[in-house]
């Protein structure tokens, strides 16, 4: 059989295995990222997807191609088949779901894009927009070419000092790059675990807001924003984009609650970072040593029954 149709069929049949071994990990530890909050939250969820990948396209495709005979003739099982179907199945997932996602973020663009007027404020952290929608929009869409909008009824309800709280908040979810968090939750596939993995979404999303919260100077400014923003909303209405919003029709009280309340600043994330660099620097350089270990695997998996 071709080199590359069995690097695929073994690349798939690894995703399909990491992603449920990463399951179990990621079941068994959701507790706990619930409680948590922000990071955690993030990370169980997109466990079971980043383990399939790294599985696949890290791990075993490259040490596969590597290592593999050109000249080989060999005839994967039906279980390796079985699990190349399931690993194709998991792909499908997260294509149909990246494109959904890329089609919801695209329909409301369009639509606010044909009543879209640029105008200036200070300190703005993206180019800004006042559109006419009647949910009381402050978002910031886009992940490559952020933009922020700003529905004209918010313009004209809010202070100076409240639409400036509220474009800090908004600021603090751009320096913490929560739009591509988003992506890739709205990505990542959560077959065997759709519940929890919304649960730890939402956890997820409280958090971020939370934090974005605490990142904006003016703590009463900006529950004044907030409670003025959620009062202009439809009854019933929320906001279904995955983008960084201001109110999206969610808790207003708790988040009122907890910025009246206030609290420590929030810290630097610089020591997160240069981490998250030395980890993924480490990462690099050890990969190359594991592939003679998963080209044993990939012989292993061809060769099951």
């Amino acid at each position: 059989m071709r080199l590359a149709l069995l690097a695929t069929l073994t690349g798939l049949g690894s995703a399909a295995a990491a992603y449920a071994a990463c399951l179990v990990i990621a079941r068994a530890f959701a507790p706990l990222a619930l409680r948590r909050g922000t990071a955690a939250a993030l990370g169980v969820r997109l466990l079971p997807a980043v383990g399939a990948l790294f599985a696949a396209l890290i791990l075993v495709v490259p040490a596969f191609v590597i290592h593999e005979p050109a000249n080989a003739d060999e005839r994967p099982g039906v279980i390796t088949v079985a699990l190349a179907a399931a690993g194709l199945a998991l792909l499908a997932s997260l294509m149909r779901r990246s494109f959904h996602a890329w089609r919801a973020t695209r329909r409301v663009l369009d639509e606010w894009e044909r009543s879209a007027q640029p105008f200036t404020m200070p300190d703005t952290p993206a180019p800004a927009f006042r559109i006419a929608e009647s949910f009381p929009v402050v978002a910031v869409v886009g992940v490559i070419r952020p933009r922020l909008f700003f529905a004209r009824s918010v313009l004209h309800a809010l202070t100076p000092d409240e639409l400036q709280a509220v474009v800090e908040h908004e600021a603090a979810h751009l320096r913490a790059r929560d739009n591509v968090k988003r992506w890739l939750m709205a990505c990542a596939p959560s077959v065997g675990w759709r519940r929890t993995a919304l649960q730890l979404e939402r956890a997820w999303e409280n958090a971020a807001e939370h934090e974005a919260d605490r990142g904006a100077h003016g703590a009463l400014e900006l529950a004044s924003a907030l409670v003025k923003t959620a009062r202009l909303a439809p009854a019933g209405a929320h906001l279904r984009l995955p983008a960084a919003a201001f109110h999206g029709g969610g808790d207003v009280a708790r988040r009122v609650q907890e910025l009246v309340a206030g609290g420590p600043a929030l810290a630097t994330r610089k020591g997160s970072v240069v981490t998250a660099l030395a980890a993924a620097t480490a990462l690099a350089a050890t990969v190359p040593l594991l592939w003679p270990l998963a080209y044993r695997y990939a012989e292993a998996l061809i060769h099951l029954p």
